[in-house]
């Protein structure tokens, strides 16, 4: 699997480029916020949502952004991985 970044989505893309899951974002001047992980059911349980979540906190750390979460999903992965 690998992630593309497109207008403030990361995409989830299998070996043959097709897009099995997202993660849609917001940028303010200091945090990056996660609005909405998707993954499709098939690759549920897998860790794809978590992996797209570190990439977040890759691009947010680089961006010298606060990570922040509206979503139930991200909130977690934010209290867990402080």
């Amino acid at each position: 699997m690998k992630v593309k970044e497109q207008n403030q989505t990361l995409l989830l893309l299998d070996g043959k480029n097709k897009v099995v899951g997202n993660l849609e974002f917001t940028k303010t001047d200091n945090a990056l916020i996660i609005t909405r992980p998707f993954i499709e059911s098939s690759l549920g349980g897998n860790g794809f949502a978590e992996f797209l979540l570190d990439r977040a906190s890759e691009i947010a750390n680089k961006e010298n952004l606060k990570l922040a979460s509206v979503c139930y999903y991200g909130i977690k992965y934010i209290e867990k991985n402080k």
